[in-house]
């Protein structure tokens, strides 16, 4: 299955498959909550309300903390070069399956 990037303006990417994501979040999960509170807390619940800060951390920690799989760093690379085209105004970061809010059925 492949797992997207949505940014609250409406651009989305498919940046990941389950298996490549899973591993990202093993990852993250090694790393210093308060150093990467950003990264953290879009392991814990799928999304951010920083945009900005998140891919400031992202490329931190590649640095700091790079991972040992070249397959956890090319989907950590394909997620900084989607936020850092982020278009201005951009603020929440949604990792999702690809649907949308206007994919939901209708009630």
């Amino acid at each position: 299955m492949s797992i997207y990037a949505q940014l609250d303006t409406g651009e989305q990417d498919q940046f990941a498959t389950t298996k490549g994501w899973g591993e990202v979040g093993r990852w993250i999960d090694a790393l210093d909550s308060d150093t990467y509170p950003q990264l953290v807390h879009l392991r814990e619940f799928g999304w951010s309300q920083q945009v900005v800060k998140l891919n400031e951390e992202l490329a931190r920690s590649v640095k700091s903390d790079p991972p040992d799989s070249q397959d956890v760093l090319s989907v950590v690379k394909r997620l900084t070069d989607f936020l850092g085209v982020a278009p201005e105004g951009a603020e929440v970061l949604t990792i999702t399956d690809g649907l949308t809010v206007n994919d939901a059925p209708q009630t």
